[in-house]
């Protein structure tokens, strides 16, 4: 165990919440230059990036880390953020504004290679002098991540911890607005392929190599994918002694459960689909216990566990509704 200190990017939540695409080094790039101002005060004016700190920040080859900035830092400044607001009519309205205005490349062998750069003034509101609303997220844990899509979840999540914390956390949107605020519009037309190469990898990367566990559920409306239910807890908030638990991917990774087949309640056919999730998350449990003696299956899980062992394991069901009743109580107000 180590203690955790490293830099922070921190956003307003109305940047949070805006639409733009990047790719995995544009994102990695500009979460390293957001690392190096003091969003309390003013804007810092140019700043500096060198292509060192990126190699080191996200543990990459030195090779053709000068050609991916200088390539990175170009390609942002043709994406601009799009900004939707409502208008003084309550209409919705967008605003696009860039993210830089200016890049400057010295390559000198003697006192060595940067790039300079300036944000837009019209970005500046949303990343200095910022009193509330905003996101401020840990810098080592993103910077593990290997998709742009996985960055930006990220950010949502903990955005709506640090907002509304209650120590386990559920966070509720559309498909519609993900894709939106993702700029994916018109992409994976067919949900499954969007939950196959989109969604399910980013919560796996998530899980194993960040602070957060996290699971979710698809919402379904006219038996179709409406929107996602993602349910998680900080797993550095369980720790009482100010040390964090070194990260790797001996993380075990929740299993997705089974859907309920379209069968009559009480049927056999249901009973065999509630013991096969029931044993997919008593398995999951002891595996987060061997993991960390202290993990703890999240609340929307451990009411399913309650749900699943009522008829089948009297032992594991007492065990869990009393877990429940314990955590419930911790929760209420004093």
């Amino acid at each position: 165990m180590s203690k955790c200190q490293t830099a922070t990017v921190v956003h307003s939540n109305k940047l949070i919440n805006a639409c733009y695409s990047l790719t995995l080094d544009e994102m990695r790039v500009l979460n390293l230059a957001l690392t190096k101002i003091d969003s309390r005060k003013k804007s810092s004016g140019a700043i500096d990036i060198l292509p060192e700190d990126f190699a080191n920040l996200y543990s990459l080859p030195k090779k053709n880390v000068w050609r991916n900035l200088e390539k990175s830092l170009s390609s942002i400044m043709k994406k601009p953020i799009v900004i939707y607001y409502t208008n003084g009519k309550g209409k919705l309205k967008k605003r696009e504004i860039p993210w830089i205005v200016f890049k400057d490349s010295y390559v000198d062998p003697k006192d060595g290679s940067k790039i300079t750069i300036s944000f837009s003034d019209h970005i500046l509101p949303y990343l200095f002098e910022l009193q509330k609303d905003f996101t401020s997220v840990n810098i080592e844990y993103v910077a593990r991540l290997n998709t742009s899509f996985s960055f930006r979840l990220y950010q949502w999540l903990v955005q709506e911890f640090q907002s509304n914390y209650n120590g386990s956390y559920n966070l509720l949107m559309t498909i519609e607005e993900i894709k939106r605020q993702a700029c994916l519009e018109g992409n994976y037309t067919l949900f499954k392929d969007f939950h196959r190469r989109v969604i399910k990898p980013a919560v796996k990367a998530i899980n194993h190599k960040t602070n957060l566990s996290v699971t979710y559920e698809i919402i379904l409306k006219s038996n179709k994918a409406h929107a996602i239910s993602f349910t998680y807890i900080d797993e550095h908030e369980r720790l009482s002694s100010g040390e964090v638990l070194e990260l790797g991917d001996q993380q075990p990774y929740r299993p997705r459960l089974l859907r309920r087949p379209k069968v009559t309640k009480g049927s056999h056919a249901e009973g065999e689909w509630q013991k096969t999730n029931l044993k997919l998350l008593r398995d999951y449990q002891t595996d987060l216990k061997t993991w960390d003696s202290t993990a703890k299956l999240t609340m929307a899980d451990l009411k399913k566990l309650i749900e699943y062992s009522r008829l089948f394991d009297s032992a594991t069901y007492d065990a869990a509704v009393k877990e429940l009743e314990e955590r419930q109580s911790k929760q209420k107000p004093s």
